[in-house]
Formats: C-alpha cells, sequence, structure tokens
C-alpha cells in the first residue's frame, strides 16, 4: 500500500501526488475540509483528525491552494466603446447586429449579468420628455438563493440614452419587434451565420462576448477587443457610478443588486428604488454628455477635477455673488435647465460667445458643449483632451443663443485671464 512504501503520512503522500499529476491548486485545500467534515459528521476510529492532519499536510495543501491565479476583474469598457455600441444598435443596416448591440447595451445601463438576462420574462418601454426608461423582469438570477427569493421577480431598470440622442432602447424595442421575438422560446436567440437567421437556442455568455468583440473591433483594434467580455458591461457601470461620486455607498450596492441582508427584499425588488437610481444614472450620463465627468481619465485626473471644482466653488462664493447669481439665471434659461440636471453650484458661471475666439473652440457632436483649448499642449482648459467626438466650432455654432460652454473651461479659462 502507499502507507507501507512510503515513510510519510499517507495523506501527504496524496497531496504530493495530487499536485505532481497535475491536479487542480484547490484539490488539496477541498481533501483537508472533506477530512474535517467526514470527522464531524460519524468520526474515525483508528487515528484522531489531528494526527491525521498534521501541519506538514495542511501545510502542503496551502502552499497548492497558494499557486491559484489572481482573479482578474473584468475589463471595463470605455465611452467611446459604449457609444459605439449606441451607433450601432441605431444605424446599423443589419437586423441581428442592431438586436444584439441593443442587447449588450440593456446588460450595460441595468447592471444585468448576461446569465439573468436570458431569463427576462416582460420588456416595457416608456418615454417621457428626452427619458426613455426600459423596464423588464427576469425570472433566474443569482440574487435568489431562498426559496422565497426563487419566487420573486427581479426587476431590471435601464435608461434608453448614454451618449447619443436618439435613443438606443426604443431602436432595439422596434429591431425586437421587427425580428418577432415573441414567437421565441428565449429572451435572445442564438444567430445562425451560415443559415443567416435566428435558431432556437439561447445565446450563451460565450457566444455574446464573441459578438461584444466582433462589433467593437473595427472601431478599437483587435488587441483591446480580445480583452473585453460581457461580464464586463456590469462592472463598467459600477465602476463608472463609484469614480463620478455621485452614489453612496449603499447606491453603489443596490445599482449592482447587492444590498445588506435586511434591506434585500426592499431594496432589490422595489421597482420605486430602482427608478430612484436612475436618476443617479441619468445625472451622471448628462455630465459625461456635457464633459464634466470622464470616467476614462486617470485616477489623478480626476483627482484634479474634483479639488479644482472644489476650488472653483469656495473662490466663487465670495466674489461676484450678484453677477454670479444673474449670469447663472440666464445660462439655465439658456440651457434648458442644464445646470440643474448636471447638478452643478450655482457659481459655475459659463463664458459668454463674445468672450471667447473660434479658433480655440472644439464642439462635442453628441452634447453641442464647447470646450476651449488651452494652448500648444492641445488640451482643453478643463483638463480633458479632445477625441473624436469633437470637431472645430464655427462661428454659427458659436454665436446661437443656444450654445453652451464647458463650466471647468470657463472658469479655469477666466481665472488665468485674471492672474495675467
Amino acid at each position: 500500500s502507499l502507507h507501507d512504501a512510503l515513510p510519510i503520512s499517507p495523506f501527504y503522500a496524496y497531496i504530493c501526488y495530487s499536485r505532481d499529476s497535475g491536479a487542480g491548486p484547490t484539490t488539496p485545500s477541498q481533501f483537508v475540509e472533506a477530512l474535517r467534515f467526514a470527522d464531524a459528521l460519524i468520526g474515525f476510529t483508528s487515528s484522531s483528525l489531528t494526527d491525521m492532519l498534521s501541519p506538514r499536510v495542511t501545510g502542503a495543501a496551502h502552499a497548492c491552494y497558494m499557486t491559484k491565479r489572481f482573479r482578474k476583474p473584468a475589463e471595463v469598457l470605455k465611452v467611446a466603446e459604449i457609444a459605439a455600441l449606441e451607433d450601432i444598435c441605431l444605424n446599423d443596416p443589419e437586423l441581428h447586429r442592431r438586436l444584439i448591440a441593443g442587447h449588450l447595451l440593456f446588460c450595460f445601463t441595468a447592471a444585468a449579468r448576461w446569465h439573468d438576462s436570458m431569463y427576462v420574462i416582460s420588456m416595457e418601454i416608456s418615454t417621457a420628455g428626452p427619458v426613455t426608461l426600459l423596464e423588464a423582469m427576469t425570472s433566474k438570477h443569482k440574487s435568489s438563493r431562498g426559496k422565497e427569493q426563487q419566487m420573486e421577480l427581479l426587476p431590471f431598470t435601464a435608461l434608453g440614452h448614454v451618449t447619443a440622442e436618439d435613443s438606443w432602447g426604443d431602436s432595439w424595442m422596434k429591431s425586437r419587434y421587427a425580428a418577432d421575438v415573441g414567437s421565441w422560446n428565449y429572451f435572445l436567440n442564438s444567430w445562425s451565420e451560415s443559415d443567416h437567421t435566428w435558431i432556437d437556442s439561447r445565446m450563451s455568455t460565450a457566444e455574446a462576448t464573441g459578438w461584444l468583440r466582433e462589433l467593437l473591433e473595427p472601431h478599437v483594434g483587435s488587441d483591446r477587443a480580445s480583452s473585453l467580455t460581457v461580464h464586463g458591461l456590469k462592472a463598467t457601470l459600477l465602476s463608472w457610478a463609484a469614480k463620478s461620486t455621485l452614489f453612496t455607498a449603499d447606491e453603489q450596492l443596490a445599482l449592482g443588486h447587492h444590498v445588506n441582508a435586511q434591506y434585500r427584499s426592499a431594496m432589490i425588488y422595489s421597482r420605486d428604488n430602482q427608478i430612484g437610481l436612475c436618476k443617479t444614472v441619468h445625472a451622471m450620463f448628462a455630465r459625461i454628455r456635457d464633459g464634466t465627468f470622464d470616467p476614462d481619465a486617470t485616477r489623478v485626473s480626476r483627482l484634479f477635477q474634483l479639488a479644482f471644482e472644489t476650488a472653483l466653488e469656495r473662490d466663487g462664493g465670495s466674489s461676484d455673488s450678484s453677477s454670479s447669481d444673474s449670469e447663472d439665471a440666464s445660462s439655465v434659461a439658456s440651457s434648458n435647465g442644464e445646470h440643474s440636471g448636471l447638478g452643478q453650484k450655482t457659481t459655475y458661471r459659463r463664458l459668454e460667445a463674445d468672450d471667447i475666439e473660434a479658433d480655440q473652440c472644439l464642439i462635442d457632436k453628441s452634447s453641442k458643449v464647447i470646450h476651449l483649448l488651452a494652448g500648444e499642449d492641445e488640451k482643453f482648459w478643463c483638463g480633458r483632451s479632445p477625441t473624436a467626438s469633437f470637431s472645430r466650432a464655427s462661428r454659427d455654432e458659436i454665436s446661437t443663443p443656444e450654445v453652451v460652454v464647458c463650466a471647468s473651461c470657463s472658469h479655469a479659462y477666466r481665472a488665468a485671464r485674471r492672474d495675467l
């Protein structure tokens, strides 16, 4: 026997054999836990558990466990990549690509796992003014651990606008209607490229990841696309929420459908609570479109922006208060309440068209917000860098009554001019 052949503990020999034969790094630890469970349940008669699980045995099991690869979080998508999915959902000529891109966006905006989204049993879309809301109920999800929770439907709520003016949510629902999804056995079927049709099979997570990479590769390149997975869709919204500083710790948990046990039913399964979270998400998306929040910026850039805004609020409150109030009132009127929509302070006074030079101005193609170049380093006064979403602002665009200049650019520009 193994015990007779080796002058060492048979349990230690087994762990060494498992390690040398290429077993998983957690196999020895699972073996030790199984021995402990057996001893607690039925007990050992020939020898005690303490003798069997000597420090040498448990140490070898721990050493094997520590060879397990470190857990790597899912890659977070960038704003431009989400915008590319929106563009595909809105404008792609192929129906199946619009439908799949829309489903990917739904998982992002609802902070939903792909697996959970496959069990959606109802979907509603509603619109009020510029806001489009998607509401879904799913029957099977990882939050349903107990029997009672397995009998409750988890609500998903998603906003139909992220970076584009047009609603990707409306386009997605129209694509689903055109594909006759009501006759499907699953919420989203797999797509057969060879037959160019939908097949009666639920789209797997691996297949969805393949589609995410295929849709974005023309925009981001093969290297970047190969690092993306559908697991990153939920992680992206939660990452943006944490970076925005608009959400409390409890709201961040609730946004990801995880809350403290005593609030589980009230928080996770309440549609009204989800709507409250959507309000803050809407404010975050508005700040992204306006250019006052860039989730892709480095941590030090975001820290500088927060510190700069705090300093502006403190300095602005001690001078020119009367003129500030009047300028803010006219600015809010001309921007259709854009200030309050972004939660900005009244001390954020924007430049007027007469105060800026045309050759210094770039305009965001989506939000139509104008940013000012700071000089030769080709950065804006607010600290952001120009991207493909910006273009040179024409004199007509600058002189329109509805023009909105970036608040941070305005204050940095004014502060620099005062120091001259």
